[in-house]
């Protein structure tokens, strides 16, 4: 197993943990907030879609401290594609060394290139 899967696997460890935990922080962009909307489900109905598809053969990008975003040395970026509602679903999360904050979920927008790789 290669070391970035490695991460990635104790990645979706660390947020099936938090998620049982309550410990994961919506701060869902407003593209995820609308695709919510416009199906009238709620971001916490969202959140436990994308935990229960985190599984083998999904598609994992990361860890990466890219994203334009400040953060810790410690903080690292998890991008997923996942299987949901028809159709394959962006999911990104930031797992910090203070919890996961669960950042993005819509429809894929882009074809999947070779940086996504197997679970």
């Amino acid at each position: 197993m290669r070391d970035d899967q490695v991460q990635a696997v104790l990645a979706v460890l660390k947020i099936r943990q938090d998620y049982e935990q309550n410990k994961i922080i919506s701060i869902l962009n407003m593209k995820s907030a609308l695709f919510a909307t416009e199906r009238g489900l709620s971001q916490a109905k969202l959140l436990a879609d994308a935990v229960n598809e985190l599984t083998s053969g999904c598609l994992y990008r990361g860890p990466s401290h890219r994203h334009g975003f400040d953060l810790a040395a410690a903080d690292r970026v998890y991008e997923f594609i996942v299987q949901l509602y028809q159709g394959e679903i962006y999911v990104k999360f930031f797992v910090t060394e203070h919890g996961t904050e669960f950042r993005s979920f819509h429809p894929t927008e882009r074809s999947i290139d070779k940086s996504f790789r197997r679970l």
